[in-house]
């Protein structure tokens, strides 16, 4: 991804390419502002640029995703500084921060809807355990997320609706819709979240005592967000909305190794994919 700069009758223009820019736009004064590119663009930039004439700069423009930022300013006429433009105020993050507000809010969607899948899982264990044939059943939910490595938190709250049913030769079948609120609150922001499910899941019995559960499980999600961040010493602030939707596909074979009044030992593995 390239970028080319030129010196034009006294202004600076930028060429973009589709999906980033090294360099922002000239202003009255033909300050540019805004700049953004790799450190290797800079180098670049600040070797080969002459803002006496007409020249050309090829760059990587690729820093706005990689966290730098920088201004390209009109140093004026001085003895200090000689004349023409340069770059000045160039920061470096480990990540940019209006990517990292976003990433956080997917983060926290992502953790809370895989949680979702595996509660069906409980489910099928819980009808194991009752040894009921059918029924109708209820569920409030509810939990927190924290993620101290990112500053960030989540409660959720929802509630669960189903339907069980005992087809025989061991198999056990049913159905549920779910309705799920989420408040999030990170480093870059707070945000607020619902989500509308539906699943499908199913349970066999061998005489063993192992057993096959699988879930098959819809989604659609929408957030609600708040971003703040700083870019250098420029503060930034906006709102975002998305909807989503996800699928995912569990399967869990366990079974019983050994089992007393008191207690029980059991294996098992789960094989998740959310899609």
């Amino acid at each position: 991804m390239e970028d080319t700069l030129k010196k034009l009758a006294g202004k600076l223009q930028v060429f973009k390419q589709p999906n980033a820019y090294a360099a922002g736009v000239t202003d009255e004064n033909q300050q540019i502002v805004n700049a953004y590119g790799s450190e290797e663009a800079y180098k670049e930039f600040q070797s080969n640029f002459d803002p006496t004439k007409d020249s050309t700069v090829t760059v990587s423009a690729h820093g706005l995703m990689d966290g730098y930022s920088a201004q390209i300013i009109n140093q004026g006429d001085s003895e200090e500084t000689g004349s023409g433009y340069g770059i000045g105020n160039i920061y470096v993050s480990e990540e940019n921060q209006a990517v990292q507000a976003l990433q956080d809010v997917y983060t926290m969607t992502a953790l809370m809807w895989r949680n979702e899948l595996l509660d069906m899982n409980t489910r099928l264990g819980e009808i194991r355990d009752s040894g009921a044939a059918n029924g109708v059943w209820v569920r409030p939910y509810g939990g927190n997320f924290e993620y101290s490595d990112r500053d960030m938190e989540a409660d959720f709250y929802g509630i669960q609706l189903g339907y069980d049913r005992n087809v025989g030769n061991g198999f056990i079948v049913g159905g549920a819709l779910n309705y799920t609120q989420s408040d999030l609150d990170y480093y870059h922001g707070t945000g607020d979240g619902y989500a509308f499910g539906a699943s499908l899941y199913a349970t066999y019995l061998f005489d063993s005592g192992f057993y096959l559960d699988t879930v098959a499980k819809f989604a659609v999600m929408h957030n609600d967000s708040d971003l703040n961040f700083t870019v250098g010493d420029t503060s930034y602030s906006g709102s975002a909305d998305y909807h989503s939707t996800a699928v995912g596909v569990s399967m869990e074979p366990a079974g019983s190794l050994t089992s007393t009044t008191w207690a029980s030992l059991s294996r098992k593995c789960r094989l998740p994919l959310v899609i």
